[in-house]
């Protein structure tokens, strides 16, 4: 997000610089944020539970890709079609 938002090097150098007029509002801002997506997930999984839970797991497995950029294999191809057909049964598993 940093990179997006074009402060990465800014932030780097106030945590190497232990520039607190940077990092105060930075840590705000960290902090508000995970606060919001906790409250966000809490809501999410209270109302709407399976896609969820299948939302997250599909989000889980997709990064094995990002995981093991170079060396997809059939193996890992295999894995991610099997994974990808546990996923879709996922929500069957707690009934509705």
């Amino acid at each position: 997000i940093l990179l997006i938002m074009g402060i990465y090097d800014d932030a780097i150098r106030a945590v190497s610089k232990m520039d607190l007029k940077i990092l105060i509002p930075l840590g705000a801002g960290v902090l508000v944020g995970l606060i919001l997506v906790f409250k966000v997930l809490g809501f999410l999984t209270k109302r709407y539970w399976n896609a969820t839970m299948s939302f997250l797991l599909g989000l889980t497995l997709a990064g094995i890709v990002k995981i093991f950029p170079t060396s997809m294999n059939v193996t890992i191809f295999l894995f991610l079609g099997v994974s990808f057909l546990l996923a879709l049964k996922f929500p069957k598993f707690f009934g509705e």
